[in-house]
């Protein structure tokens, strides 16, 4: 498997700003989560084929009828 980067969020709307009047999917990220993905890819940058971020959500914010504890319904996928 190939390493990945993990972080847990409260919710969906903790991710993004919540001053911006966009759609949820449309937002700019939150200062807080930009934060701690950037500290997250600082902590693993040796591992140059980080091939993932993975949200973990609670089970209330997961897409109806997921066992996985992502938020890739809501966000848009990014590649570096």
């Amino acid at each position: 498997m190939s390493p990945e980067i993990v972080i847990r969020a409260p919710s969906v709307d903790a991710l993004f700003d919540q001053w911006d009047p966009a759609p949820v999917n449309r937002r700019a990220l939150d200062n807080d989560a930009r934060e701690r993905i950037v500290e997250q890819w600082v902590e693993h940058r040796r591992d140059s084929n980080v091939s993932a971020l993975v949200v973990l959500l609670p089970e209330a914010e997961r897409p109806t009828g997921s066992t996985q504890p992502s938020a890739r319904a809501s966000v848009p996928t990014w590649r570096a």
